[in-house]
C-alpha cells in the first residue's frame, strides 16, 4: 500500500494517508466551471480511451487548455447543439454568431506506454496557456511525465506570476524544471521524465 505523507499546515506533525487505487467510470453532470472544466480536459487527456465531457464551461482558459492537451497527444472533437437543443438542455455556454453552443468535447486520452505513464506527444512547439494559471500549474506537473521537452508561456499576467514553488517541487522529484529568467515566471521550461 503506498504512503503518502503530508504536513498539517500549521507543521505540527505528519499525517499519512493510505491511497487505494480504483477504476473510475460513470456519467456525472458537473456544474459548468471553469476550473472544473480544465480539470476535466487534463484528466480525460491521460486516461485511456474516450470521455465525453458534457456542457463544458466554453471559455479562453478551457479553449487554451484545450490547445494544450491536443499538443499533448489527445485527440478533441467539439460537438455544438442548436440554439433549440441548448434551451432544451440548459445549455450553460453563450451562443455563437449561428446561435450555436459548445454542448461537450469527446475526448481520447494518451492512454499508457509500457511503462505505465500517460503516453504523452512531446510538443511540437511552444505552449501557451493565455491567462490561465490553472492550466500553466496542472500542465506543468503533466508534462514531468513525458520524457519531451515543454515549454510554457502565457500573456503577460501569466509571465509576472511564480511558479517557483511547484518548480521547486518538480526538480525535487527528478524533472528539470526551469524558468528562462530565473524569475520562477514562465516561460518555463519541463524536460521529463518522472523518476
Amino acid at each position: 500500500m503506498p504512503l503518502v505523507e503530508a504536513q498539517h499546515l500549521r507543521y505540527s506533525k505528519p499525517m499519512r494517508a493510505v491511497i487505494h487505487p480504483h477504476q473510475f467510470s460513470g456519467t456525472y453532470r458537473i456544474p459548468a466551471s471553469k476550473s472544473h472544466t480544465i480539470r476535466r480536459l487534463l484528466f480525460a487527456t491521460l486516461a485511456e480511451g474516450v470521455s465525453s465531457l458534457d456542457y463544458p464551461l466554453d471559455s479562453l482558459d478551457a479553449r487554451s487548455c484545450v490547445a494544450v492537451c491536443r499538443a499533448f497527444g489527445a485527440h478533441i472533437e467539439e460537438v455544438r447543439e442548436s440554439a433549440e437543443e441548448a434551451r432544451r438542455s440548459g445549455n450553460p455556454n453563450a451562443p455563437a454568431e449561428d446561435g450555436s453552443r459548445l454542448a461537450r468535447w469527446i475526448v481520447t486520452g494518451v492512454g499508457k506506454n509500457a511503462q505505465r505513464l500517460p503516453n504523452l506527444a512531446t510538443p511540437e512547439d511552444v505552449l501557451n496557456v493565455g491567462n490561465s494559471g490553472t492550466t500553466l500549474y496542472l500542465a506543468l506537473a503533466i508534462a514531468g511525465l513525458n520524457s519531451g521537452m515543454s515549454i510554457f508561456t502565457g500573456d503577460h499576467q501569466i509571465r509576472r506570476r511564480s511558479a517557483q514553488n511547484l518548480l521547486a517541487a518538480l526538480e525535487g522529484l527528478g524533472i528539470t524544471a526551469r524558468s528562462t529568467r530565473n524569475n520562477g515566471c514562465a516561460p518555463i521550461i519541463i524536460q521529463g521524465q518522472w523518476k
